[in-house]
């Protein structure tokens, strides 16, 4: 500065200087600003969102391999049922030539090959085959919509948990303060409060209340947390932090996620298995009247004193006189009714689930904007002014008791309605057949 006014006018040199600093001053910040950049990067790429938790929970779920082998398992009956049945190749060894020439020796007297012919029993062994396939397909997609609500609600347990506990935590600090040596006396305020002997001990018990639902919470978020962990398979050095609860503002109509049940995994596993029953009926009847089989031969005979060989073709078919399989075709077609009743009843339960839980997903979001507002803010305003009176003497410790209790009672509720709207919306998506995954599940 001294250099400066010695070249330009005090003036001017001021202003110098002050852009000098400014600039300084610019580039400090803007360094410290990328840093806490960097950091918070940093530490947003080890928060553990809902999306992130439940692809984890996807790959390392041993259940989902169950439906996996399911799958390749029908892979395989569809392969065995698209093949046709292998001939059958019948050589015959007697000493009739020998016997009928007076040479003797035992020769091949016939050659025949005989192959079924399965046309109706085929098509519709194809046919169950290829359904079933698409039964355990769906059906594994429906295991992982069930995994991923079961995911979501253990993330969003652990979640209200660890609110809960902070809470708690919070509480704790507070009865701390108003319970123990400084009790009397507030930070930078000369005024000493006194207390009887009955209102420390109101505040000692309230402390008390506290430590005791500190511990409580405290288990149960170690509870949580390990359930959490255990389903993403998280190694004990691997860190598992949550984002807060957030309040959900607005959801899909009901009128938009009903048309989403027509495309449900769950129903189109019994769409699936409404065909394999059809076709086992079909199946069924087909073998009622057996199967016409084809058989061609050659034969050697002795004719007019010498050996000739004979051509033939040979058709069989089964005769269902004794045998009409009627009570497999009954059982069948049970089996087809059956199937049928189960899908309604499924269609029927989704649709209803979708309803309630949507419904009562939109009642708990209405319910927790209107606590927001008409509990909670004012409870946390009654408790601060409360305070403020009791430290100067103007109110009671059963004013304050009354105010404390009112203000972490609203916010403990609050938080119970933010994880229950959660709850709710992963079932909502359960019902629709939604999944948080960029593909389907």
């Amino acid at each position: 500065m001294k250099f400066l006014q010695g070249v330009y006018p005090a003036s001017f040199a001021l202003r110098l200087y002050g852009d000098i600093m400014y600039k300084r001053f610019f580039r400090a910040s803007l360094g410290i600003y990328c840093a806490m950049a960097a950091v918070d990067g940093h530490a947003m790429d080890d928060v553990w969102t809902l999306e992130r938790s439940v692809a984890r929970a996807l790959a390392a779920a041993p259940e989902l391999r169950v439906s996996e082998a399911e799958i390749a398992m029908q892979q395989g009956e569809l392969n065995s049922a698209q093949a046709w049945p292998n001939p059958r190749a019948d050589v015959r060894f007697d000493n009739q030539l020998g016997l009928e020439s007076g040479a003797g020796g035992v020769e091949i007297q016939q050659l025949a090959m005989t192959q079924a012919l399965p046309w109706r029993t085929h098509a519709a062994r194809e046919s169950q085959a290829q359904a079933q396939l698409l039964v355990a397909q769906h059906a594994a997609q429906y295991a992982r919509l069930q995994r991923e609500n079961h995911v979501a609600h253990a993330y969003h347990a652990l979640q209200y948990a660890t609110e809960y506990l902070a809470l708690a935590q919070a509480r704790l600090a507070w009865a701390d303060e108003y319970a123990g040596e400084r009790a009397q006396k507030t930070k930078g305020d000369p005024l000493v409060r006194f207390l009887t002997p009955l209102e420390r001990a109101r505040l000692r018990i309230l402390r008390e209340s506290a430590r005791q639902e500190v511990a409580n919470a405290e288990g149960k978020h170690s509870e949580r947390m390990a359930g959490l962990r255990l389903l993403l398979a998280l190694f004990p050095e691997e860190s598992l932090r949550l984002p807060a609860l957030t309040p959900l503002t607005e959801s899909l109509a009901l009128a938009e996620l009903l048309p989403a049940i027509d495309t449900h995994a769950a129903l189109a596993s019994g769409q699936a298995a409404r065909v394999a029953a059809n076709a086992a009926l079909e199946g069924v009847r087909a073998f009622a009247y057996g199967t016409p089989s084809v058989t061609a031969y050659y034969e050697r005979g002795y004719f007019a004193g010498d050996t000739r060989a004979v051509w033939g073709v040979a058709l069989g078919v089964e005769l269902p006189l004794w045998t009409t399989h009627r009570g497999a075709i009954d059982r069948a077609r049970a089996a087809v009714a059956k199937v049928d009743a189960e899908y309604a009843a499924q269609r029927r339960a989704l649709e209803g689930a979708l309803r309630q839980n949507h419904m009562h997903m939109g009642h708990l979001i209405e319910q927790a904007e209107h606590y927001r507002d008409a509990l909670l803010a004012p409870a946390e305003e009654v408790f601060a002014l409360t305070r403020k009176s009791f430290n100067g003497g103007e109110v009671s410790v059963l004013n304050l008791i009354d105010a404390h209790d009112t203000h972490f009672t609203a916010r403990a509720r609050y938080l119970e309605l933010l994880a229950e709207t959660h709850h709710e919306a992963a079932d909502v998506r359960l019902a629709a057949g939604l999944t948080l995954q960029r593909v389907s599940p």
